[in-house]
């Protein structure tokens, strides 16, 4: 399975986590093609970030998630340190 970087969404990943789901759409960002629409596992994605903070924005997050989040195949020039998803602590 090939690993994604979050770059739009990633509280939505969070709240479809912390609710049981195993996928979510997702718009895959590759050099030179057009986006793709696709479900991805959850467990292929991977952030920036270790900890997320339950904000009003994340509050607001009704799963089941139905707005695709945007990411990059991993590896990508300009991308930071990847957490997986599952490590990231929502605080």
């Amino acid at each position: 399975m090939t690993p994604y970087y979050i770059q739009n969404g990633v509280r939505r990943a969070l709240a479809a986590m912390e609710a049981g789901q195993l996928t979510i759409r997702a718009y895959i960002n590759r050099p030179g093609q057009r986006p793709t629409l696709r479900r991805v596992s959850l467990e292929q994605l991977f952030l920036p970030k270790r900890r997320v903070e339950i904000d009003a924005r994340y509050m607001r997050i009704q799963p089941p998630i139905r707005e695709p989040i945007e990411v990059d195949p991993l590896g990508q020039p300009g991308q930071g340190r990847a957490v997986p998803l599952q490590d990231v602590r929502l605080v």
